[in-house]
């Protein structure tokens, strides 16, 4: 892994983006901090043992000052940097999930208004259909009924006792005649 990545150099480009690490997992590095706050106490003890007798509380500050000193830029490599680019990850996240969540909130809210918009047509056009139907029902029983008035005065002139003959007026053709009709002029239908 490279140390030198930019935090957040591949969130832009969709990709996960590890920690900035060049030793690893978590534990390594906490493995690696020991060695070097041991590594650090021995080299500060080593140091102070140089050095002319000092008072014990002159010793109780050098000590902690060489240690502090020393172990100042390992726990900022090895802590504080990894964790502000966590955090810096962490917020570019939440930054983008906040941004998706409101285009999902918009994307969720215009494709309930078209299904409602879509519905209230659907049930229009329902309404219209049944309406249509109402009327072609009662047009097809009005049709029905006439036909029947039809049939039946039909059968009242073909079973008269009187010829009945209906002529065009324009050209006086027969346009219809009943049986006794037919009978008394000696045609046929």
């Amino acid at each position: 892994m490279n140390a030198s990545k930019e935090p957040g150099a591949n969130l832009t480009s969709g990709q996960s983006s590890a920690p900035v690490s060049i030793f690893g997992t978590p534990i390594d590095q906490v493995l690696i901090l020991a060695l070097f706050i041991f590594l650090s106490e021995a080299i500060v003890m080593f140091l102070l043992s140089f050095i002319r007798p000092l008072p014990v509380w002159v010793k109780g500050l050098v000590d902690p000052a060489l240690l502090v000193t020393m172990l100042a830029p390992i726990l900022y490599f090895f802590v504080v940097r990894p964790l502000t680019y966590q955090l810096t990850l962490r917020e570019q996240a939440e930054t983008k999930l906040r941004t998706l969540a409101t285009s999902l909130e918009q994307q969720v809210l215009q494709r309930t208004g078209d299904l409602e918009r879509t519905q209230t047509d659907l049930l229009n056009t329902l309404d219209d259909y049944r309406k249509n139907n109402e009327t072609l029902q009662q047009a097809i029983a009005e049709r029905e009924q006439a036909g029947e008035s039809l049939r039946m005065i039909r059968m009242l002139i073909d079973h008269s006792n009187d010829a009945i003959e209906i002529l065009d007026p324009d050209t006086g053709r027969f346009l219809d005649v009943n049986e006794k009709g037919c009978r008394d002029l000696g045609y046929s239908r």
